[in-house]
């Protein structure tokens, strides 16, 4: 009598059934990444247009540039790694909580940031330069 496969087993196939746990957690942390690009290059512009001139957004625009340029120091990020943790979450993992608690701490300040744009757009832009700076890494 034949059993019947259903969708998992046939998706998934039985060398990557152990593995499975991390290559979702590595799937989560990899779209989580990209809240901070959404933020930078949608949401905040977006706010900005009500209070501040277009330099102060031109200026914020410059948080966006490690995106760009993380090719400047991702062959650090493939050299450097824990092998107990893993090549990929060795840099995913420390990088997603210190992004998260940055974004927490900014959640209490965000309000007056956005309200006095154009004397705050410069530390505005620092901040949103370091998360975008460990979300690219």
């Amino acid at each position: 009598m034949k059993t019947k496969k259903n969708w998992y087993n046939k998706i998934i196939s039985e060398e990557l059934k152990p593995d499975l746990p991390n290559v979702i957690l590595l799937i989560v942390l990899y779209m989580v990444q990209g809240v901070p690009l959404g933020l930078t290059f949608g949401s905040i512009p977006f706010i900005l247009q009500k209070n501040a001139s277009y330099t102060a957004i031109g200026i914020f625009s410059l948080a966006g540039y490690p995106y760009s340029l993380k090719l400047l120091w991702s062959p650090i990020v493939d050299t450097i790694y824990s092998t107990k943790i893993g090549r990929r979450k060795s840099w995913i993992m420390p990088m997603q909580f210190t992004t998260g608690i940055l974004m927490i701490i900014l959640s209490y300040y965000i309000d007056d940031l956005l309200n006095q744009t154009n004397s705050n757009i410069y530390l505005l832009s620092g901040i949103f330069f370091v998360i975008i700076m460990l979300a690219a890494t």
